[in-house]
């Protein structure tokens, strides 16, 4: 039974003072009557109006994968928000199930992740090209003003 004083002391005076507020008056002032007290007043109110608004606020981001968004509104539903009723909205579709949805997401990004390659290496390609066009025409110069220099030091 030394959780109880244990607790108390670590935790400092202060929540001392507020173990004996919000733990109800009764003699079995324990260490779980302590502990669960404590955690309800800790624990976050949740308003379930906002965090469904929230939810509903969610959208994929623009580098964001279709696995990453859909984690991402899990987690937000399971802060708060009942995930439940979005998914049987879903599958109210027929034919549809979460992992029909996904795949669909899956198949519409993956193109749009290759074009998106495809047009980083041709615009890589693109570059060199006129980075060595660039180049010749530089070198291409230098020979011209050589032999214009050896020309002019011939006539003199």
């Amino acid at each position: 039974m030394r959780r109880r004083p244990m607790l108390l002391h670590l935790w400092g005076s202060a929540i001392h003072k507020l173990g004996r507020s919000v733990v109800e008056e009764g003699p079995p002032f324990n260490y779980q009557s302590l502990k669960r007290a404590l955690t309800t007043h800790f624990e976050p109110l949740v308003n379930p109006d906002y965090e469904h608004f929230f939810l509903r606020q969610a959208r994929q981001l623009p580098n964001e994968s279709i696995d990453t968004f859909y984690a991402r509104l899990k987690d937000l539903a399971h802060k708060g928000c009942a995930f439940v009723k979005l998914q049987e909205n879903i599958l109210q579709v027929p034919g549809m199930s979460m992992v029909n949805i996904l795949t669909m997401g899956r198949s519409k990004e993956l193109p749009k992740v290759h074009a998106a390659y495809m047009d980083a290496a041709l615009q890589t390609q693109v570059k060199s090209e006129l980075v060595n066009a660039i180049s010749a025409s530089v070198t291409e110069k230098k020979k011209v003003g050589s032999r214009l220099l050896r020309a002019l030091d011939l006539a003199s």
